[in-house]
């Protein structure tokens, strides 16, 4: 344990430190508990068709890489300080939250275009709330792009004071770009709300999630900035109440609420997937509503379809 921490580099920073049996074990499984007691709901988000929604993939996966996290974590406050189990550990602590962003960017996208109806003049959109929705997903791109090089990095950093440097403005990078989103998506959606008269149900969520986002975010870039004791109680409890915690409440709210009723998730896809036929030239005619279509779709055999209907 003592032989882990002399042999990383100063300014090495480990989320949540060197995991130890007195301050970690008990934390570690409480956790996999937690996270381990939202699987049935997110079993039944996945099977009940009216809630089911591709936003919950991110949150899914999230699920289980954290209980695979604090798996690591339980082995290592046991005794098992391969440096194997410290890479993958790090590796999952940083990137766990990029995932975490994403439904926030998705869902204020069915948000703000709740009203919007794609026509072939229209599916390229080039406006000013286009531009940010576009940059929002570029970014978030960005950072896992980031997170992934971070990830390999993380190996040569524990051993090497020259790999650190660069494995901090990675960090650096994936904070900011993170912070980005967060901060943007509640803006952005409240500017729309206000503005467009949207409900406002659907605000109070994503500035919700916004908020349960920076919490570890800022954290993370906190201790990138000034590296914790790797065995203090303290940064310890703070990593659990600012990260660990925060964490499992948004996956919590994320599987917790309908989705779809809050924002129309379907319909906003299908809007998405009747713009890109129009781009690719495949949709000529005017835009259906979903359920319209899948009314038509399921009439009885032998029934004479309408062209639009064989548009998609």
């Amino acid at each position: 344990m003592d032989s882990v921490a002399s042999s990383l580099p100063k300014g090495f920073s480990l989320v949540g430190g060197i995991p130890l049996k007195s301050q970690d074990f008990a934390a570690s499984i409480i956790f996999i508990v937690a996270f381990g007691l939202l699987i049935p709901l997110a079993f039944w988000r996945i099977i009940h068709k009216p809630t089911r929604s591709t936003v919950l993939i991110r949150p899914c996966v999230v699920l289980v890489a954290r209980i695979a996290t604090y798996a690591i974590r339980a082995v290592e406050a046991n005794g098992n300080y391969a440096e194997g189990l410290f890479i993958a550990e790090q590796i999952l602590l940083l990137l766990g939250l990029l995932p975490l962003c994403e439904p926030l960017i998705s869902l204020l996208k069915f948000h703000v275009r709740r009203n919007w109806i794609p026509t072939p003049e229209n599916v390229r959109d080039k406006s000013i709330l286009g531009r940010v929705l576009w940059l929002l997903e570029t970014a978030l791109l960005v950072g896992i792009i980031l997170g992934v090089v971070a990830g390999s990095k993380t190996s040569d950093a524990m051993s090497d004071p020259d790999e650190l440097s660069s494995l901090k403005s990675y960090r650096y990078g994936i904070s900011g770009l993170t912070l980005f989103v967060i901060v943007t998506a509640p803006i952005v959606a409240g500017f729309c709300t206000f503005q467009e008269g949207l409900p406002r149900q659907p605000l109070a969520f994503l500035v919700c999630c916004g908020a349960i986002l920076l919490i570890p975010s800022i954290y993370k870039l906190d201790i990138t900035l000034h590296p914790p004791s790797s065995f203090s109680a303290s940064s310890k409890a703070t990593f659990y109440c600012l990260s660990a915690l925060p964490e499992w409440i948004l996956v919590t709210v994320y599987l917790g609420v309908d989705l779809e009723s809050l924002f129309a998730v379907k319909e906003g896809q299908w809007k998405e997937r009747v713009a890109k036929k129009m781009r690719k030239g495949k949709w000529t005619g005017p835009y259906v509503a979903r359920d319209e279509f899948e009314m038509h779709e399921t009439r009885a055999d032998g029934v004479q379809r309408t062209a639009w209907e064989d548009k998609v």
